[in-house]
């Protein structure tokens, strides 16, 4: 059954990191709701109350086999679901910032990954599932906050090296290897 432990652990864990980032960095959410016509909603404490929701799904979803964090999934994944057949009738186009992701935007993708999401609700309820002791528990918990800070640092170095290339390319005019001027740090900036 560690197999099934995988599939919710992994989710939990894409929870855990898509809700450091609303708590994190609230603005690109923000922009999505309204971009979606929902300023009500479009507030920094609505964005990072949901971040926290959100960290503590993919906590729960990873050691727990309460049925209430199955039914919280499918209502998650109905959400955007929701969400994205909204766009899409209303015609807007509005940047998804799914993932970290904000060049795609919302609309039938959300709808396909509905079926994801009910297959995860589904595997968080197969019996002999449950963890069996306290330490399995925070072993699970751990390992879902590993892999999200994976996904984290993995998403950090593809936005930073692009930034890195053309900062250098700046800097000194030309893409020169870091630090190889007189003069200048290891990001290639120079000091007096």
């Amino acid at each position: 059954m560690w197999g099934l432990h995988a599939v919710t652990v992994t989710v939990g864990a894409l929870l855990v990191y898509t809700g450091s980032g609303k708590v994190a960095s609230p603005r690109r959410l923000t922009e999505t709701l309204e971009g979606l016509r929902l300023s009500a909603l479009a507030t920094p404490a609505f964005v990072r109350g949901l971040g926290l929701a959100e960290i503590g799904l993919g906590w729960f979803l990873a050691a727990a086999d309460w049925w209430l964090v199955s039914v919280l999934v499918v209502v998650l994944g109905t959400g955007f679901a929701v969400v994205g057949i909204y766009a899409v009738r209303k015609g807007l186009h509005v940047a998804c910032n799914c993932i970290g992701n904000s060049d795609k935007p919302l609309g039938y993708r959300q709808v396909a990954l509905l079926l994801v999401w009910l297959l995860v609700g589904w595997i968080a309820q197969i019996p002999g599932r449950e963890l069996d002791s306290a330490e399995s528990h925070l072993v699970a918990i751990a390992a879902s906050t590993l892999i999200a800070t994976l996904f984290a640092s993995v998403q950090f170095l593809l936005r930073v090296a692009p930034v890195s290339r053309e900062r250098r390319r700046r800097v000194n005019g030309k893409l020169t290897p870091i630090g190889s001027r007189p003069g200048s740090d290891a990001f290639g900036l120079e000091w007096r």
